[in-house]
């Protein structure tokens, strides 16, 4: 009897969590459809904007290890790390309009600021850069946006916050903070931070949401699993980039009952999920070696990075 309630509440557990993801597609998927446009095909090409080693958001582009972040002398991160706590200053600078306030980037994450960054400028592309198009990766609902890791709420963002030893935002008495409240259109609004976790950090947390970056290394046959808590009515996209252009990473969405719900595991691209959820749902996030030319370690970054509110998307 207690094994019947128990397979019961598993199948439900399973059920719910994919009623709760109302939408989702990964690379592969999409690669494998014979409903593809032209158009998604050229720009989803092996040599294209997703190339794992060329590509923006391959080994070598703004987000790999020769970029801007990361624990390195020569990356940017280590030297926010040394100014501490600054958030006095930046609170300063969003009362006279600085970043910040309803004139800086978060602007871009209201209804208004959408419509703006859904203006066609080729004829036919710009769906494909909206949320729940080929290359929302890309777009401005992903880690190069202004919700992601480059933007205001990311490590070199102006909300002056240090990072802890384990790359968690803490104020001046050593408090985490997770979110801050910007005013934007007349009213207070709350902004999830994008923790850049330092390497082997991030899947020990047992509080992940849908807007963090996660270092770590695998072995060739290791699997990494975060427990990711998404949020409710949004768009998130969830990239692995291999830091190394010998290494091909892989990436899977599972229920906590462990059934797969999506699987990404092309070797030439770097592989990306991305999900529209009705309601805040909690899902494990798998990271394993797809392929690897060299013995040693394969360094890779999980970026979970969670849509605007307001974000334009594919009807």
């Amino acid at each position: 009897m207690k094994k019947a309630l128990l397979l019961l509440f598993t199948i439900l557990g399973s059920l719910s969590v994919q009623a709760k993801i109302v939408k989702g597609y990964s690379l592969s998927g999409i690669l494998d459809s014979l409903e593809t446009t032209a158009i998604e095909r050229y720009w989803l090409n092996s040599m294209g904007p997703l190339n794992r080693s060329v590509g923006v958001v391959g080994s070598r582009g703004p987000l790999g290890y020769l970029g801007a972040f990361g624990e390195n002398w020569w990356n940017v991160t280590p030297y926010f790390d040394t100014e501490g706590d600054w958030s006095e200053l930046a609170e300063s600078l969003s009362e006279i309009g600085g970043p910040l306030s309803e004139l800086g980037p978060l602007f871009l994450s209201t209804e208004a600021g959408q419509q703006l960054l859904s203006f066609d400028f080729t004829p036919g592309s710009a769906y494909l850069l909206s949320a729940g198009g080929a290359l929302m990766t890309l777009g401005p609902s992903g880690p190069l946006g202004v919700m992601g890791l480059m933007g205001p709420l990311g490590p070199h963002g102006v909300h002056g916050y240090s990072r802890n030893e384990s790359g968690e935002y803490v104020d001046k008495q050593g408090k985490r903070v997770k979110s801050i409240s910007v005013k934007l259109e007349g009213q207070k609004q709350q902004f999830s931070l994008v923790e850049f976790y330092r390497p082997g950090h991030g899947r020990l947390k047992n509080d992940l949401d849908s807007s963090f970056v996660a270092q770590d290394s695998l072995s060739r046959s290791e699997v990494h699993t975060y427990k990711v808590k998404l949020s409710a009515n949004r768009w998130v996209t969830l990239t692995a980039l291999s830091l190394f252009d010998l290494d091909a990473v892989k990436i899977q969405v599972k229920t906590l009952s462990g059934e797969v719900l999506y699987s990404s595991d092309d070797s030439l691209r770097s592989n990306f999920i991305n999900l529209k959820t009705d309601s805040s749902t909690t899902v494990q996030i798998e990271v394993s070696v797809l392929t690897s030319l060299q013995l040693f370690e394969k360094p890779y970054r999980l970026m979970v990075i969670e849509a605007p509110k307001n974000a334009s998307e594919i009807k």
